[in-house]
Parts: structure tokens; sequence; C-alpha cells
């Protein structure tokens, strides 16, 4: 797993971290990663997501998440824990690192690639600006965002609203 921030790359699950010279930064799944063309849409994306919400994105321009990219299959730190990269998973939030986990392949030119990524920073966001009663709860209006990202990018987004409605839900408090 390759990690991007700040102009390093390291590669997650070891020690081993390169330095960034000049705009091409690595290889990542047979693909160049250009540090500088990322940083430049992290900000863009962020810029749209102060434009479109009443959310404060200074302070996150500033110190934007890591960025790892990773293979399903593989083992990652998420919420705390060690989970497995699913074959379903897109990307996930780590809001306990402020880290992005996005899984390849992914294409920092691809409208939908681009969007997974201002999803995950949405939730990066959500989590700077606000209390959410549970994990779940910022699926919904980061999922609405995307959307509507995707739409002025002439894409329709094709998502699943009745999933994504159980999917944002907190579990209520059962009792027999």
């Amino acid at each position: 797993m390759m990690a991007l921030h700040a102009g390093l790359l390291h590669a997650c699950g070891s020690s081993e971290t390169v330095r960034a010279s000049g705009q091409v930064a690595a290889v990542s799944w047979n693909s160049v990663v250009d540090v500088a063309a990322q940083s430049e849409l992290i900000d863009k994306l962020l810029l749209w997501v102060q434009e479109n919400t009443n959310y404060d994105v200074s302070a996150i321009r500033q110190s934007p998440p890591h960025i790892n990219f990773c293979n399903v299959g593989e083992r990652i730190e998420y919420e705390g824990e060690r989970i497995i990269v699913d074959p379903d998973l897109n990307a996930a939030y780590d809001s306990q690192l402020r880290r992005i986990n996005i899984v390849g392949p992914w294409d920092l030119h691809n409208t939908m690639d681009q969007s997974i990524l201002l999803h995950e920073l949405i939730h990066d966001v959500q989590s700077v600006n606000r209390t959410w009663y549970c994990l779940q709860e910022p699926e919904w209006e980061a999922y609405k965002l995307q959307d509507a990202w995707l739409a002025q990018q002439g894409t329709v987004s094709g998502f699943d609203w009745l999933y994504i409605y159980f999917l944002s839900r907190c579990p209520r408090d059962h009792h027999p």
C-alpha cells in the first residue's frame, strides 16, 4: 500500500519512505503518481466542498488528510482495527488517523475516481466540523454531495439511494 502526503510517498505496512522528486512521485498500480497534480486536485475538491456547504475547510486545506493507496486483500488500519480490504470497497476514511484509504486501481484523471476521493475528503471535513451520533450517519450527506459534484461534471452517479439510506442510519437500541 502506498501513502502520499506532503511530497512523501510511504509504503504502508513497511518502514520504506521515498521522497518525491519533482512532479513524479512513484509508481502505483502500474501508473505514475503526480504529487503536484494530486495536491492540486485535493485543493480543488476541498474548495468545491467549501462553496457547496457551510463547512469551514481552511484548516483542512492547510493540513489535508493522508492518502493511502491499497489493493484488495491487503490489511489496513481502520478506526483502531486492522481490516482486510474487501473487493466491494472503493475507499475508506479513518477519522482517528485522518487517513483516506483508496483501493486501486484509481486514476487521478477519471471523474468517478475523483468523486471517490471527494467523498472521503467530505468525511474528513465532516469529522473536523461536527459531531455525529454514529460512524454511518455522515454517509447520506457525503453521497448527496458526491452525487451533486458528479452531476456538475456531467456524470450520473447511479447510486442506489435506498441502500445508501439504510447504510447511513445509526443502529437503534433494541430491547427484548
